[in-house]
């Protein structure tokens, strides 16, 4: 079992370094350039696993798309609300669909109590502290010195996972929720897991 949430970890900072590398392309793509490439990864999923050569069985391998909400990351009007699409879309798929609200370090936040003691208005809101960070990483790099963004030992956090999953679930887990509110579905992902 601490294999696979060991996979899950390294899983996390892959698709964590990915991001910080890719950063300055999404800066000079419109969202709705963004949206495209949401849109087609969700739909293409199968094709992309066929044309990578992974193994995967319908019916007995499922497909998780993981993300963090980031502020502003979703369109959302009445005409078009982006999150409720790709819920819907992952839902008529068989996708699992995991958030986590309002960023990946308030995933990381998780996995000590000390989250309790941020203000939530704070968090969901995210602002920037300072030129580089906003709340919730300023916040973690507190709790946890050391962290740093692109690369961080992930071995504390296997250590409290646990801690996490029911520290998780003091916050909001409700996937339709989720789009609005602080929290996080990630740890019922790793209880999926461990029953598999």
């Amino acid at each position: 079992m601490r294999d696979l949430i060991q996979k899950l970890f390294i899983l996390m900072q892959f698709v964590q370094c990915v991001k910080v590398k890719s950063n300055l392309y999404h800066m000079n793509l419109y969202k709705t350039e963004l949206w495209t490439i949401y849109i087609n990864i969700v739909e293409d999923i199968s094709e992309i696993i066929k044309d990578s050569g992974l193994t995967y069985e319908e019916g007995f391998d499922q497909i998780c798309l993981i993300v963090d909400r980031d502020k502003d990351s979703f369109i959302s009007t009445p005409e078009n609300n982006q999150y409720k699409y790709v819920l819907d879309k992952c839902n008529k798929m068989g996708f699992q669909f995991c958030v986590t609200n309002p960023c990946f370090e308030f995933w990381l936040l998780l996995h000590f109590d000390e989250v309790f003691e941020l203000d939530e208005e704070k968090l969901l809101n995210n602002s920037k502290v300072t030129a580089k960070r906003r709340y919730a990483e300023n916040e973690l790099r507190k709790i946890w010195p050391g962290y740093n963004k692109s690369s961080y030992h992930s071995e504390k956090l296997v250590k409290n996972i646990d801690k996490a999953i029911e520290n998780e679930k003091k916050f909001c887990e409700d996937i339709e929720q989720l789009e609005n509110s602080v929290g996080s579905n990630i740890g019922r992902l790793v209880q999926k897991m461990r029953q598999n």
